[in-house]
């Protein structure tokens, strides 16, 4: 795991995912999404999927929210 690490540190990656336009920062879903995977941005470029979790957010959140309640209120 060290040198994982290690190497993750030599090319940048986690510093390269943290790279977001200031649109997709100020986003309703950033706090959900972060962006997405950088794999899938192309520099400070939004989210190849950025429209498609826009859509499944705004469809889907009211639903996401009852169930996050209720796996929360249910643990034992």
């Amino acid at each position: 795991m060290a040198k994982i690490q290690e190497r993750r540190s030599e090319i940048g990656f986690i510093e390269r995912s943290r790279n977001h336009s200031e649109d997709c920062r100020q986003c309703r879903w950033f706090s959900l999404c972060r962006g997405g995977c950088y794999r899938c941005r192309d520099g400070m470029e939004d989210n190849y999927f950025c429209e498609s979790y826009r859509m499944l957010f705004e469809n889907c959140f009211a639903q996401m929210e009852e169930i996050s309640r209720f796996l929360f209120t249910t643990r034992y």
